[in-house]
């Protein structure tokens, strides 16, 4: 069991709100083909930090992963509607790692999903987060 201070969970969320900021503002640019990896890596950045926020709120230790499904999983028992939705989640899971080398790429389309998927747990994260503070 662990006990974190409300400072703490503040400042993850504070970074996956960050993340967040990062992802719209570099897509609300217009950005070239080039930077549509790096939008997807900040929109899976974070929902991954709005979860271990979330994970902390219930005082649930979690491991140092990238995977959104895992960590789901670990909330299940506290929170069960969201691995309900997991396949949302499942969505952005690929873009931590995968599409920041070459070899893998993403298109328009996938971006515009990834986009209005982040928007959505996002406001549905935060609204769970915020019972904690």
């Amino acid at each position: 069991m662990i006990h974190p201070s409300k400072s703490l969970v503040i400042e993850w969320e504070d970074k996956a709100e960050g993340d967040l900021e990062a992802a719209l503002t570099l897509n609300k640019n217009k950005s070239k083909k080039k930077t549509f990896y790096i939008i997807a890596f900040h929109c899976q950045q974070a929902i991954e930090k709005y979860l271990k926020t979330l994970l902390l709120s219930h005082e649930i230790l979690f491991p140092k992963t990238h995977d959104l499904i895992e960590l789901l999983k670990l909330l299940q028992p506290k929170d069960p509607f969201l691995y309900g939705i997991y396949s949302e989640f499942k969505i952005l899971n690929p873009y931590a790692v995968g599409f920041r080398y070459p070899g893998e790429d993403i298109t328009s389309e996938e971006l515009k999903k990834v986009i209005k998927t982040t928007k959505k747990l996002a406001l549905l994260l935060k609204k769970r987060i915020k019972e904690f503070l």
